[in-house]
């Protein structure tokens, strides 16, 4: 089971959310060496992203796949209850959404106000995103005999 997450406090996590919102991997290296793999759950203040949140956001690929590989829950929730996913769609992210996507993120998760990824795609301008997103989403359906409702 993974660690629960927890608002980063104290110099070391408040230095991991700083260096995850510069995408700084040196930084947050370093800090994992200080702190521990833990730190990858750790929470920013107020929005309550996670080091993945923000390289989702960014497009960081490399720095996304180093993150689950410590340990990064693909589908860690903020306080608005959005995903990684919500955060690469809703700033037109392509690469990290596939990314995402191939390492089995929800793409039927729903953020606070009730939407998916694919609809904060399709507010941004984004219909490939979207309908990349709606895809995926559709072929998982398929594949599981159209049991789409299920949650994991």
């Amino acid at each position: 089971a993974p660690a629960p997450a927890r608002v980063a406090t104290g110099p070391v996590g408040v230095r991991w959310a700083d260096a995850a919102k510069r995408g700084d991997r040196p930084v947050m290296e370093a800090l994992i060496a200080e702190g521990g793999d833990e730190l990858v759950h750790s929470k920013a203040r107020g929005i309550g992203h996670t080091a993945l949140h923000w390289a989702a956001a960014g497009g960081d690929v490399k720095l996304m796949d180093w993150l689950l590989s410590k340990g990064a829950e693909v589908d860690a929730r903020n306080s608005c209850d959005a995903t990684p996913l919500h955060s690469a769609a809703s700033n037109g992210q392509a690469f990290a959404l596939g990314f995402l996507l191939e390492r089995g993120a929800d793409a039927r998760a729903r953020n606070d106000d009730g939407a998916t990824p694919a609809e904060l795609a399709a507010r941004k301008n984004r219909p490939d995103l979207a309908g990349q997103l709606e895809a995926h989403v559709k072929a998982a359906a398929d594949e599981a005999g159209g049991e789409e409702g299920e949650a994991a």
